[in-house]
């Protein structure tokens, strides 16, 4: 094998250890109460590279939600980019786009706002579809974390509790 193809599979390789993650987390709505907001975010790991452009998907059971909204987060923002989403028969498609090549930080992407319906105790909304790109335009891989919100639990001294769940990892799987 040519030195030049080793050096090549080396710089590939090293490129699948840095990882970016689109991270929607779980949320509780209080009883009786239907709306929720949810930061929905971008992480990474230290060598990952940033993009400058992102794509997902948003899906969820009809049923269970009765109005979904995104709206810009700071990191978008700080990036001079806006999202733009569109709802189709697949979900809630989503970009993270602008006019320049600046690139989007770690941080919070977008704000969902979700709205259940009222006889939904919770729904799970998927990230789908991810895409990252360079400010190059060429592919960055991305993975997901699905995010479910639960209706809340009323303690005897009317605190609000969320129910109580197994935290199975805290790092980003794919869901494709």
């Amino acid at each position: 094998m040519p030195a030049r193809y080793l050096c090549l599979i080396l710089i590939l390789a090293s490129g699948l250890r840095a990882q970016l993650c689109l991270n929607l987390p779980t949320a509780a709505v209080a009883p009786g109460e239907s709306s929720v907001s949810m930061d929905f975010s971008l992480d990474s790991s230290a060598d990952a590279p940033l993009p400058a452009s992102l794509q997902w998907t948003l899906q969820y059971p009809q049923s269970a939600i009765r109005s979904l909204t995104v709206d810009d987060g700071p990191a978008v923002t700080a990036s001079g980019k806006t999202v733009i989403c569109n709802a189709n028969a697949d979900g809630y498609n989503c970009l993270a786009v602008g006019s320049n090549t600046k690139t989007i930080s770690k941080g919070v992407i977008a704000k969902i706002t979700v709205v259940l319906a009222p006889e939904a105790a919770s729904a799970t909304i998927q990230v789908l579809n991810p895409f990252a790109a360079s400010p190059e335009g060429y592919f960055i891989p991305i993975t997901t974390r699905v995010g479910t919100i639960t209706t809340a639990n009323v303690s005897p001294d009317r605190r609000l509790r969320p129910p109580l769940r197994r935290v199975v990892a805290l790092q980003c799987r794919s869901t494709q």
